[in-house]
C-alpha cells in the first residue's frame, strides 16, 4: 500500500509539472482561451484520477458489492468529462482544444512516469 501511495504522489507531481509547462506555453503564445480550457480540463482530469483511485481502494475491501459501487463512480467520472466538454462548447472564454489537452494531461503524466521509470532502470 505504501508503494501505491508513493506512485500516486509521483503521478500528481508529474501532472503539476506538465500543467505548469503547458500553461506557460499557452500564456507565452497569448492563448488565454486555451489556457482557461486547459485549467478546466486539468482540474477535471485530476479529480477523475482521485475518484478512480478511491474506487480502486474501495473495490479491494468491498469484494461482494463492488459491481454496483464501481458502476456509480464510473458514471460520475464520465459525467465530469462531459461537463468539461459541454462547458467549453457553451462558454466563449474556454477553448475546446485546451480543455481536451487538459483532460488528457493525467494520461500524459502517466506516460512520462512510465518513460522516466524505464530510463531510471
Amino acid at each position: 500500500m505504501e508503494t501505491y501511495i508513493k506512485f500516486k504522489g509521483k503521478l500528481v507531481k508529474y501532472h503539476i509539472i506538465f500543467s505548469i509547462i503547458v500553461l506557460s506555453l499557452f500564456y507565452t503564445l497569448n492563448l488565454i482561451k486555451e489556457a482557461n480550457g486547459f485549467i478546466l480540463g486539468a482540474i477535471v482530469s485530476l479529480a477523475n484520477f482521485f475518484l478512480l483511485a478511491k474506487t480502486n481502494e474501495k473495490i479491494i475491501f468491498l469484494k461482494d458489492r463492488f459491481f454496483s459501487y464501481s458502476q456509480r463512480w464510473f458514471f460520475l467520472r464520465y459525467l465530469l468529462f462531459a461537463f468539461a466538454i459541454i462547458a467549453s462548447f457553451k462558454k466563449s472564454y474556454i477553448g475546446l482544444g485546451g480543455t481536451i489537452l487538459g483532460l488528457l494531461s493525467m494520461q500524459f503524466s502517466i506516460f512520462c512516469s512510465l518513460l522516466l521509470g524505464k530510463l531510471e532502470d
